[in-house]
């Protein structure tokens, strides 16, 4: 088993030179920081063993579906839940989905809620990179500030030249 061992700690080193963060996953520092309610038990219960968890706050989340099935109300669900929890709302739109009413209507303040429209690709990845800059910045100043980020719909955002092209024609 010591060999074992060596042989791995060897290769980690060697490897270390080309990756980064990489290493023995019981060495692992990163874990669960907390979770947010997703306003539906079954579902905490499927994404975290327990009726009373939810979303993992400090991991990326994807909620996949057909149009129609809920994946904006459960979205807004979890805006609310994380609210109740201190959490700041950064809500990327595709569809022009949700209003102000809308916000309400789920129990969700909209003073920590910032509603950002977006319909390409390429704007999203600017828009994500600038905030998480900003983020980064009060986080300084801040460490216990907390965030969410939300993309509602990743599948309805279109590339620059699908746009052109709808506008041309």
């Amino acid at each position: 088993m010591k060999a074992t061992n060596d042989l791995i700690r060897s290769m980690i080193k060697n490897l270390q030179k080309d990756i980064k963060d990489i290493d023995i996953i019981d060495n692992n520092k990163i874990s669960i920081k907390e979770y947010i309610n997703t306003g539906n038990y079954i579902f905490n219960a499927h994404l975290s063993g327990s009726l009373f968890g939810g979303i993992p706050s400090n991991r990326s989340v994807l909620i996949a579906g057909e149009p129609g099935t809920g994946k904006t109300f459960l979205s807004l669900n979890i805006c609310r839940e994380a609210q109740k929890m201190g959490y700041i709302v950064f809500y990327f739109d595709s569809e022009a989905a949700i209003d102000s009413q809308t916000t309400k209507n789920f129990g969700i303040n909209g003073d920590k809620f910032v509603h950002i429209l977006v319909n390409t690709i390429q704007d999203f990845g600017h828009y994500i990179n600038k905030l998480i800059l900003e983020i980064k910045k009060v986080k300084e100043n801040d460490p216990d500030s907390k965030f969410i980020i939300i993309l509602d719909s990743l599948g309805n955002l279109s590339t620059v030249q699908e746009k052109s092209i709808f506008i041309e024609n």
